[in-house]
């Protein structure tokens, strides 16, 4: 799926799918011009570590949000697109019976590409200050915002 990208690439990461987005957007991403590839992952020092290495190559561009989703979601040029639920958990990359969707309906993956840009223009972009709980303000007293 990967290695067909032209133009965009564009990646939901989940609660621990840093891992998995790091190890393939640099095994299985091809280097090629006009080729960008979109990360929006969740603000933590797990994620930061393992995304840091994807800094070095000029085409891959993260944000950060404060919010942690249970599914991993790729789409590739608004064509093609992957959600992933680990099962049983999110809690070890390396082992589960992982439900996946891969579909090409213009309709779903059409969504997928506009939800991927919308969070990825509103995440921070460059180095990540994480947080310790998604989705909770550090400023006041740490309770939800």
């Amino acid at each position: 799926m990967l290695e067909g990208a032209e133009r965009t690439v564009a990646i939901l990461s989940s609660a621990s799918g840093a891992e998995r987005v790091a190890r393939h957007v640099l095994h299985d991403l091809p280097e090629r011009p006009g080729l960008r590839c979109l990360i929006v992952a969740p603000a933590s020092a797990a994620h930061a570590g393992a995304l840091e290495g994807l800094s070095a190559r000029g085409d891959v561009e993260v944000a950060w949000i404060d919010a942690d989703f249970n599914c991993l979601r790729i789409v590739v040029d608004e064509r093609e697109g992957l959600v992933v639920h680990p099962v049983p958990d999110n809690g070890n990359p390396h082992n589960g019976r992982d439900f996946a969707l891969h579909t090409t309906n213009p309709a779903l993956v059409k969504d997928q590409a506009l939800l991927s840009q919308v969070l990825f223009s509103q995440g921070r972009k460059g180095a990540v200050e994480p947080r310790e709980r998604a989705g909770t303000d550090e400023e006041t007293d740490g309770t939800p915002s």
